[in-house]
């Protein structure tokens, strides 16, 4: 999202060249705009779309900035990762603070200062992940999400990541352990390769993580609504709270085909539902047709981004 004079409405594009059909470069705010396109499509793993909403610049005295109106307006749209042009303080806070609030969506933002780092990390954000990238004119936030943001969740960390278009930045290791401890990452050169140093969250949740949870937690919701939405009933019988527990097994065994969940010792998938005949639940949820004690359980597979390795030499 952006401001720019008159506004533009949601759309989504499919490609670079639909992005500058429409935003054809008559002022900066367009040329920052296609900047940050270019850097979602030039990627390895560019995404199958992106959406862009603008807005005019808010009048004086208006009561919510103007970036904050529009978020709000376009929240339930079919988008997951948030972007903004502007990347100042007061911005990036009161952007976190609506998808801290409303969940769902993921923030990606970017800063060169530390003051704004610090701001940040104040908050503790659970939803926000925040690029420290000080060359200007290149969109960090925007080439992480390019890169990253269309993979299969659980595929990939965020870590390790090789971002194109970004310059890797030659900080000492006292600095990135700096940058780590507020809350960011930033884009450093390791064994000869460009990559992100860390894949974190404001709070220092791992992003795969965030992605994990919410992709089960969508695919539950939807997988259920549709068994709702294309069966003349569901009976509030044993059979039918079958139903609804074996879409959810469905989402759960789908999540550790993708790699989401974990395997025992014994290579089986660690999960599991729990889902109470019609004879356990109340006569007060039996009457507003409400089944309220289904849950499920699962160990969450991980990754690995550290190893220690002993070794012993000898003659």
């Amino acid at each position: 999202i952006s401001e720019i004079a008159g506004g533009r409405d949601y759309q989504e594009f499919g490609s670079l060249e639909e992005v500058k059909e429409v935003y054809t470069g008559t002022n900066e705010a367009e040329n920052k705009i296609v900047a940050m396109a270019e850097m979602l499509f030039m990627q390895e793993h560019k995404p199958a779309k992106v959406a862009i909403a603008c807005t005019a610049p808010a009048e004086e005295g208006a009561s919510t900035p103007a970036l904050v109106d529009l978020l709000n307006s376009v929240y339930d749209r079919d988008w997951y990762y948030l972007l903004c042009l502007d990347n100042t303080q007061d911005t990036i806070l009161a952007l976190a603070d609506i998808v801290e609030a409303n969940k769902r969506k993921l923030f990606v933002t970017r800063t060169s200062t530390d003051t704004v780092l610090e701001a940040v990390n104040a908050k503790d954000y659970s939803r926000t992940v925040v690029f420290f990238h000080e060359p200007v004119g290149e969109y960090a936030d925007a080439g992480l999400v390019g890169e990253c943001g269309s993979r299969t969740v659980g595929e990939i960390t965020w870590k390790f990541k090789t971002i194109r278009g970004l310059t890797p930045a030659e900080y000492t290791q006292t600095k990135i352990d700096n940058i780590h401890e507020n809350g960011g990452i930033c884009y450093i050169t390791k064994a000869g390769d460009k990559i992100t140093s860390e894949g974190i969250v404001v709070n220092g949740e791992y992003i795969d993580v965030v992605n994990a949870m919410d992709w089960i937690q969508f695919n539950v919701e939807y997988r259920v609504q549709k068994l709702f939405n294309s069966n003349p009933k569901i009976p509030y019988t044993n059979n039918g709270i079958s139903l609804i527990e074996n879409e959810v097994l469905g989402v759960l065994q789908a999540a550790y085909n993708n790699g989401i969940i974990s395997e025992n010792d014994d290579n089986m998938p660690e999960y599991s539902t729990d889902f109470p005949g019609r004879s356990e639940n109340q006569v007060e949820d039996r009457q507003k047709r409400e089944y309220n004690l289904g849950s499920f359980e699962a160990t969450l597979s991980g990754a690995v981004h550290f190893a220690v390795i002993r070794g012993y030499l000898s003659y």
